[in-house]
């Protein structure tokens, strides 16, 4: 699956802040260098904290 067919299926998830948040984690040459549970970790955490609730 492509990162795009991932944020777009985010999307029709309705998994918007997680979709948007994919979307600039591929963008950020930085985040290669962090392994992807970390990353995923982050990105968990971001989507909580835009639907305003803690993990």
């Amino acid at each position: 699956m492509t990162n795009q067919a991932t944020i777009d299926k985010l999307i029709e998830m309705r998994l918007t802040s997680m979709a948007d948040a994919f979307r600039s984690q591929t963008q950020d040459p930085s985040m290669k260098e962090i392994s992807f549970e970390d990353r995923f970790g982050f990105r968990s955490q971001n989507v909580c904290c835009c639907k305003g609730t803690d993990l």
